[in-house]
């Protein structure tokens, strides 16, 4: 019965960090891209050329990764592959922070929440160690992944 908690964990992890991304994901493929690359261009990190393709890049990815981690499939990549994601989100913001760039809205949810970039690097860091618990715990109930590993051949 040690630790019984870590995989009811995990799955609480794995369906945050999905849902999230889910949200976002659609929340940023539905509105016109160009909102979204506008948005990207005010961080000054890539060429604005670039903008319009990576915010279709970012959005789609969000949402491939939230419905694999909603579903437990694949876990430990889609829980990685998040992870990386996020670091990235992360990285961007905290440049932003560190050059003391006038943005008031990351832009990381969409019209769904708007947050500055210190406040999403907060909430990105915690994204991001739920991302390192579904990677670890979050295929063990629940999950495409045990599923998959159960059903006899």
């Amino acid at each position: 019965m040690k630790n019984h908690w870590k995989p009811w964990a995990g799955l609480a992890a794995r369906l945050v960090v999905g849902g999230i991304l889910t949200a976002t994901g659609l929340q940023k493929l539905s509105a016109p891209l160009q909102e979204f690359a506008a948005l990207l261009d005010a961080y000054q990190i890539t060429p604005p050329g670039v903008n319009h393709w990576l915010a279709g890049v970012f959005a789609g990815t969000e949402l491939i990764l939230g419905l694999s981690l909603l579903a437990g499939y694949l876990t430990p990549v889609s829980a990685g592959a998040a992870l990386g994601l996020l670091a990235t989100y992360i990285t961007a913001l905290l440049s932003t922070v560190l050059r003391h760039l006038p943005l008031t809205d990351c832009g990381c949810y969409g019209d769904w929440i708007h947050l500055t970039p210190g406040q999403s690097i907060t909430v990105d860091g915690i994204l991001a160690a739920l991302a390192v618990l579904a990677f670890r715990q979050g295929s063990r109930r629940f999950s495409l992944d045990n599923w998959i590993k159960e059903t006899p051949r």
